[in-house]
């Protein structure tokens, strides 16, 4: 039971962490869109 309970808590760990990372990545990616986005503006003025 107990290497069970360590596994489960690990793949836990693994998918908040895994989580995280792609929201953050999402973040970042969203940041460059509009970061491009406001380049495009300012260019066409």
């Amino acid at each position: 039971m107990a290497t069970s309970q360590a596994a489960t808590s690990t793949i836990r760990h693994l998918k908040s962490s895994g989580f995280l990372f792609s929201v953050s990545d999402i973040h970042s990616v969203l940041g460059l869109i509009i970061s491009s986005n406001e380049n495009e503006k300012w260019n066409s003025f």
